[in-house]
């Protein structure tokens, strides 16, 4: 049986008890927002759901002014269309008005900012790079390796900025509603078993996100609405020395073996055997080429290649290199080789 009451016998605590088969849970009010956000965190999957994934990095999101805010965590959650969120932890007991309105205020400046927006895509796309197990997770959730791709699509589109608070208040429905933002109240209160020295705890809250809103099918990297890109797509605005040097390389591609295939995508063209082996990016004075090769899995003598395992970039794989002639072309195709004969 779970039953709520109040109590009159403890007025350390609020008035409200959970009753559970006869054992009392009393309500509790966090030490700290500190103390309630690590509860969050620790929890993130009940509150918000199997497809979400919490980010704790701190970095202050600076508007273009320089003035900014730190938010306590960010959130990737992934429904029917992924989305990501914003999280400010508070406590009631705060005065709201003279601290949440400026702070989500700093938050919507600051995600306006092209630079903001730009580190942004870094810190979530190295945050899920350096963590293999979450790498795994989302590329099987966006169905690609495109992770870089995935990001800053994702984080073109404004968040939700969701308020975790121990109690939803007037004051605080009062302070947000000329909040120019999609701003979720999520009420988290924290009650402990009575009677014993151990402290076992127990969460009530109210879903924010519709968390049985699962994707079905995950198509989350698609196509850019339907678009069919061309090569022309790419090369019609760059000069004609990189278009040639292109083409060239291009050709030498193609002679590696038959069977291989060009697919323009609205930031790179690809060449795919199987799967990408190499993507290229073209720029008004060089071209970037991206090899599908994992860290470390590349013989490169001269020192061509560049490691990107750690930098967002478009394309696929962990090394890039920068071409602006001919010079060393036939050294170049021999390193795209080598990503070919993994991805054959």
């Amino acid at each position: 049986m779970i039953g709520l009451k109040k109590s009159n016998n403890d007025r350390r605590f609020n008035s409200v008890v959970i009753l559970i088969d006869g054992v009392r849970y009393i309500l509790k009010n966090p030490d700290s927002e500190d103390d309630l956000e690590k509860i969050i965190e620790k929890n993130y999957k009940y509150i918000f759901g199997e497809n979400s994934f919490y980010f704790n990095f701190k970095r202050k999101l600076k508007s273009k002014s320089g003035i900014g805010s730190i938010p306590d965590g960010y959130l990737i959650i992934f429904n029917s269309i992924p989305e990501w969120c914003i999280l400010e932890v508070e406590l009631a007991s705060h005065p709201l008005y003279d601290h949440i309105i400026p702070q989500l205020t700093k938050f919507i400046r600051g995600i306006e900012n092209i630079t903001t927006k730009n580190s942004l895509i870094d810190m979530f796309y190295n945050e899920i790079k350096t963590n293999l197990i979450l790498e795994a997770k989302i590329k099987k959730k966006i169905g690609s390796g495109e992770i870089y791709k995935f990001v800053s699509d994702l984080i073109s589109v404004k968040p939700k900025i969701i308020i975790a608070i121990n109690e939803r208040t007037n004051e605080l429905k009062e302070a947000i509603r000329d909040i120019r933002a999609d701003v979720k109240i999520l009420e988290f209160k924290i009650f402990r078993r009575e009677g014993i020295s151990e402290e076992i705890d127990a969460y009530l809250f109210n879903p924010v996100i519709d968390i049985n809103n699962i994707e079905k099918p995950p198509i989350i990297s698609k196509p850019e609405e339907g678009k069919k890109y061309t090569e022309e797509d790419h090369t019609k605005k760059i000069p004609e020395n990189i278009v040639e040097l292109y083409n060239e390389f291009k050709e030498k591609i193609l002679d590696l073996a038959d069977g291989i295939t060009i697919r323009p995508r609205k930031r790179y063209i690809g060449f795919i055997a199987k799967t990408n082996f190499t993507d290229v990016l073209l720029q008004k004075s060089k071209i970037k080429i991206t090899l599908n090769l994992k860290k470390g899995i590349i013989d490169d003598p001269k020192k061509l290649a560049r490691d990107i395992s750690n930098v967002g970039h478009w394309g696929n794989g962990d090394y890039e290199i920068n071409i602006s002639n001919d010079e060393n072309l036939e050294y170049i195709i021999s390193l795209v080789k080598q990503a070919y004969l993994k991805h054959k």
